[in-house]
C-alpha cells in the first residue's frame, strides 16, 4: 500500500503537467478555430471529440485562403449547378468512360456514383471512421507534447497561437486518413466520382478500402478503369493515391 502511495505521489506532478498542457492546447485550438470561416466553425461543432475537431482544424488551416472556395455546396448551389454547361459536360465525360470501359470488358458494367456527398454525410463518415480516430488520437498526443515548449508559457499570446498553427500545418499522420475533413471532399462539389465494377447484380469491385488490393489490383480492374478513363476523357484525373482509392477520379472543368 505504501509503495502505491509513493508511486502516486511521484506521478502526480507529471499528471498535473500533462493536464495543464491539455488545457493550454484547448485554449490554443479555440483561438485557431476563431480564425476560420464560419461554415468551418459550424462544422467543428458537429464533430465528436476535441481530438477529431483538432484533426479537422488542421485540414482547414492547411487549405488556407481557399477554404471557402473548396467548401461543400449547399442544396441550393447544387440545384443551380445542375443547369450549367459544366455539369452537362461532366456527365458527358462520365458517359464516355462508361461506354469505353464496357466496350473493352464485355459482360461487365461500370457504375458511377453521380450524387453529391453532402456535408451531413461527410460529418457522419468523419465521426465514425477508425482511421480518423487513430490519426486524431496521434495528433492530440503530439500536440499536447508540443505545448510543453516554453513558447507556450502564455497560450493566449499571438506567438503561441502562430507556433501551434505552424505545428498543425506541418504535422503528418503515420497512417493515411480514409476520408476528407468535413466540407472538403471534392464529392461535395460534384468534382469527384467513384466507380464500381458490376456483373449484373453482383459487385465485382466495390468502393471499400478493404477491397482495394484484392478486388481492384489483383483482378486488374485498377488498370482497366484507368485505361478507360485515359482513352475516353481528358478531364478526369486519377486514381486517388492518398488515401489510395483505385475507384476515385477527380473532374477538372
Amino acid at each position: 500500500m505504501r509503495l502505491r502511495a509513493l508511486l502516486r505521489c511521484a506521478l502526480l506532478p507529471f499528471a498535473l503537467a500533462t493536464h495543464a498542457r491539455a488545457d493550454a492546447l484547448e485554449t490554443l485550438a479555440a483561438a485557431l478555430r476563431a480564425q476560420l470561416d464560419v461554415p468551418a466553425t459550424i462544422a467543428l461543432d458537429r464533430i465528436a471529440g476535441s481530438d477529431r475537431q483538432l484533426l479537422a482544424t488542421r485540414s482547414y488551416l492547411r487549405v488556407g485562403p481557399d477554404l471557402a472556395a473548396r467548401w461543400s455546396w449547399s442544396d441550393a448551389q447544387i440545384a443551380i449547378y445542375q443547369y450549367t454547361n459544366e455539369y452537362r459536360d461532366a456527365q458527358a465525360e462520365l458517359d464516355k468512360v462508361v461506354a469505353a470501359f464496357e466496350a473493352a470488358n464485355p459482360g461487365y458494367e461500370l457504375y458511377v456514383n453521380r450524387e453529391l456527398r453532402s456535408l451531413d454525410a461527410q460529418l457522419v463518415a468523419w465521426n465514425e471512421s477508425p482511421s480518423v480516430a487513430a490519426a486524431a488520437a496521434e495528433l492530440h498526443e503530439a500536440a499536447v507534447a508540443e505545448t510543453a515548449h516554453r513558447a507556450y508559457a502564455k497560450p493566449d499570446s499571438d506567438a503561441a497561437i502562430a507556433r501551434l498553427r505552424a505545428f498543425l500545418v506541418d504535422w503528418v499522420a503515420s497512417e493515411s486518413v480514409s476520408v476528407a475533413a468535413p466540407g472538403l471532399s471534392p464529392h461535395g462539389q460534384l468534382r469527384a466520382f467513384d466507380f464500381q465494377v458490376q456483373q449484373g447484380d453482383r459487385i465485382i469491385a466495390s468502393t471499400s478500402a478493404a477491397d482495394a488490393i484484392v478486388q481492384w489490383d489483383a483482378e486488374g480492374w485498377t488498370e482497366k478503369l484507368k485505361q478507360a478513363v485515359e482513352s475516353a476523357s481528358s478531364r478526369l484525373q486519377g486514381p486517388l493515391e492518398s488515401p489510395r482509392e483505385p475507384w476515385h477520379y477527380a473532374y477538372t472543368p
